[in-house]
């Protein structure tokens, strides 16, 4: 499967069964993800200044090059920053994508480059975080009631976390995030 080539619906057929989602992210270059894929099938409406932060431990050890994210219902008019942040546990970036204004503003998959590619170990805990910031309809990204995926060999981890009122992709301190109830399906690519 090419990983720079469109993800359809057509292209992941054949991709099911028991692990078949870490294959499936392994073949689509997705070393780090906050949920296999399939697994998102719920959509969440992205508030201006909301940012969602969701744990995911890397599944291999490579550098990030692109983030992204499914977007379920395209935003209508961008009025502030629009992204995606790589962080590690303690909130400090370690890799933030260009403006995703326009990505965010279409349905399907939003991906983004980093500014600078992000070396990740196997195993290592990070924060995918998105922001976005529209006036008028606010994107839904998919994701799943419940938190992401399980933080192996991690304790005191938040997963899931919001903030409100953010303008910047940005230092962060988790402990002032509230828990979200769900997780949007983020993801990094090699």
């Amino acid at each position: 499967m090419d990983p720079n080539a469109p993800v359809t619906q057509a292209g992941l057929a054949g991709w099911a069964g028991p692990g078949a989602g870490l294959d499936l992210m392994t073949a689509l270059s997705w070393p780090i993800a906050t949920m296999q894929p399939g697994e998102a099938r719920d959509s969440y409406s992205s508030g201006a200044g909301v940012m969602i932060a969701c744990a995911a431990t890397a599944l291999e050890s490579v550098k990030v090059n692109a983030l992204g994210c499914l977007v379920t219902t395209g935003g209508v008019t961008g009025s502030g920053v629009n992204g995606l942040m790589l962080a590690g546990l303690g909130g400090n970036p370690l890799g933030v994508t260009g403006s995703m204004t326009s990505a965010f503003g279409s349905t399907g998959y939003a991906i983004g480059n980093l500014t600078a590619p992000v070396e990740v170990e196997q195993g290592q805990t990070c924060y995918l975080c998105l922001l976005a910031h529209f006036s008028g309809s606010d994107p839904g990204i998919a994701g799943r009631a419940g938190p992401a995926l399980p933080v192996t060999g991690v304790w005191n981890v938040r997963p899931a976390l919001i903030f409100t009122g953010v303008s910047a992709l940005q230092q962060f301190d988790p402990a002032a995030g509230s828990a979200f109830p769900g997780c949007y399906f983020l993801f990094g690519q090699n």
